[in-house]
């Protein structure tokens, strides 16, 4: 076992993660890791699709937040915790996970997360991601393509006497 993954189990083992769910989460491998990126791209894509402006996904917003939560060890619990439940809910409503469901099936099931109790961990969970990714898209002058107005930095706004078109 190298030292960091030494490391990482006995800071974690006592956080109440057994050693089943450390295995699973932070012994998975690349694998593992890929499937996780791609659970989380299809959640952010159904908070924020594709219309006249790209999906989240499209503009990176899940590997972001995905850099940030490998930085915070809450944020990292937050996220998988969110991203199992994603799939338990998903199965509970006849899916096969989210990934495979269609998309007013995955609407369906964060509509579930979000109308949770507030602190649950679903709504924590889809609060913390929505706010975020929310955030991280608009910040993004590729996501103002559909706006009439654009964000007041750092362009200003020179005609703020006129109607937007």
């Amino acid at each position: 076992m190298r030292r960091r993954t030494l490391l990482q189990c006995l800071t974690l083992l006592p956080l109440g993660l057994s050693a089943r769910a450390f295995a699973a989460n932070v012994l998975d491998g690349a694998q593992g890791r890929d499937v996780q990126s791609s659970l989380f791209a299809a959640y952010l894509d159904t908070l924020i699709p594709a219309d006249q402006t790209p999906a989240a996904s499209a503009l990176g917003v899940d590997r972001r937040l995905l850099a940030q939560a490998r930085r915070s060890l809450r944020a990292r619990r937050l996220l998988l915790g969110g991203l199992k439940w994603l799939e338990k809910e998903a199965r509970r409503q006849g899916g096969e996970g989210f990934l495979a469901l269609d998309e007013p099936a995955r609407i369906k099931v964060v509509s579930a997360a979000e109308g949770s109790p507030a602190r649950s961990l679903q709504r924590r969970f889809f609060e913390y991601t929505r706010d975020a990714a929310m955030q991280d898209y608009y910040s993004d002058p590729r996501s103002w393509q559909s706006l009439a107005v654009h964000p007041p930095q750092p362009l200003g706004y020179p005609a703020y006497h006129e109607v937007p078109r």
